[in-house]
């Protein structure tokens, strides 16, 4: 049974959300504000923006932010504020927009620290972001294509490089029987490009061939049968559709369900978003299939298991796909808040100050600090010591020099289950990233 102070402080907690919410959309389904500094930006507090691609990813964020000001806050009390737009696709017309707010943000909202999803948009971002000294996080970009990005140490990431991703399918493709395959994905999305020339790599390394690699056009989410020749007519014995949107996968899928493909598709996060399954109008056409993501926790920690039940309890919904990746970004960046600026002695540190205790407080050495434990890691930090996060998404965790993740990414594989016609969970792989 639940004691008072935790009743309380869940009371707390949920009253909080309800006003955020109120002011910038709910469930996932809501609708984000018009306007989103006339609602959200709150001038006495520290604000952090955002541009999240689901609203699901959006919430987890703002369950973090109010569990750090249920506690006090930070910076002798304030509050820890979001300030959140989003977008529905990647196009170039509202990049430029997303460029337009962002701008908006640093120079008239004095924002330090932007947040999105999509690699593309962290790419685009980060030519807004990166020159006015400016911190970039990324809670879903997983592209290889950020690592080298020239971005001053100003673009970190909380989920690990597709590199790693790639070799976890190329091994359960290949253990699948696949010898050759044809992957899929939209040209001007880095994500698709990056993953599945990582995937190229790691899946002829083991002897396998990839006879093509198609591009499609960016606003395509139906008509794919122009391109079914290139995709299919060399008979692969597997097929690698990334394509950003859960519900375009689902299209193409769709559309070829009448052309006789033999082999079985394999997919990345970008497929496993709520609903999948459910507009594949043919299960047939998944029987044999394979997926993998990053995109959720160490499923049986206690870690995991007290972010998820928080989000239950809060949206009345499971947490989904880089929802515990969202939730720690805003953990461990209040860490870093707050540490830098007891060093610089102020209550509005900038990105780059941020920046700069990032590594300190997500990486040995240091007091090993969870979000269950958030106060007590905080106030290590007012005491001048040291902590190390580790967060709902992975229990082991670092920043190398590129702001790439480093430690131990855990990878949720997922089957075609004849008895539900959907991909079901079946194991974990708990992979190093260090290397």
């Amino acid at each position: 049974m639940m004691n008072t102070k935790k009743q309380l402080s869940y009371y707390l907690i949920s009253l909080a959300l309800a006003a955020l919410l109120s002011g910038c959309g709910g469930g996932e389904d809501t609708p984000l504000a018009f306007d989103p500094f006339v609602d959200q930006f709150d001038a006495n507090a520290y604000n952090l923006g955002f541009f999240p691609l689901y609203p699901y990813r959006r919430d987890a964020k703002l369950l973090a932010a109010e569990q750090i000001n249920a506690i006090g806050g930070l910076l002798g009390g304030k509050r820890l504020n979001i300030v959140a737009t989003n977008f529905q696709t990647a196009d170039a017309f509202e990049v430029i927009d997303l460029q337009e707010t962002a701008r908006k943000m640093i120079e008239d909202y004095h924002i330090p620290i932007i947040g999105t999803g999509s690699s593309y948009v962290v790419k685009k971002l980060a030519e807004v972001t990166v020159p006015r000294k400016t911190l970039l996080m990324g809670d879903s970009s997983t592209s290889p294509s950020i690592t080298d990005l020239d971005d001053n140490d100003f673009v970190f990431r909380i989920p690990p490089s597709d590199l790693f991703g790639a070799q976890v399918l190329a091994e359960l493709a290949w253990q699948a029987g696949a010898r050759s395959c044809t992957s899929l994905y939209t040209e001007t999305d880095s994500y698709g490009a990056g993953l599945t020339q990582a995937f190229a790599d790691s899946f002829s390394a083991k002897g396998g061939t990839v006879l093509n690699n198609v591009a499609l056009p960016s606003n395509l989410s139906t008509g794919f049968g122009q391109y079914f020749p290139e995709i299919y007519l060399s008979q692969p014995d597997c097929v690698f559709p990334v394509l950003l949107r859960s519900t375009t996968t689902a299209n193409f899928i769709n559309e070829a369900s009448s052309i006789g493909f033999n082999g079985f598709y394999i997919f990345s996060d970008a497929a496993l978003a709520a609903g999948f399954t459910d507009s594949i109008a043919n299960s047939d056409s998944l029987r044999g299939s394979i997926a993998a993501t990053p995109g959720f926790g160490l499923r049986d920690s206690f870690e995991y298991q007290h972010f998820a039940a928080l989000y239950q309890a809060q949206f009345q919904q499971e947490a989904l796909n880089f929802t515990a990746h969202a939730y720690d970004l805003i953990m461990v960046l209040s860490l870093a808040i707050e540490r830098a600026g007891i060093i610089n002695n102020t209550d509005n540190p900038t990105g780059e100050m941020v920046r700069d205790s990032l590594r300190a407080v997500m990486n040995p050495p240091g007091e090993p600090i969870a979000p269950s434990q958030i106060a007590a890691g905080l106030e290590l930090i007012r005491k001048g010591q040291e902590v190390d996060f580790y967060g709902a998404s992975n229990a082991d965790m670092g920043w190398d020099a590129n702001g790439d993740v480093v430690g131990a990414p855990v990878y949720d594989v997922y089957h075609y289950s004849e008895a539900s016609g959907k991909l079901e969970q079946t194991q974990q792989i708990v992979i190093a990233a260090d290397l």
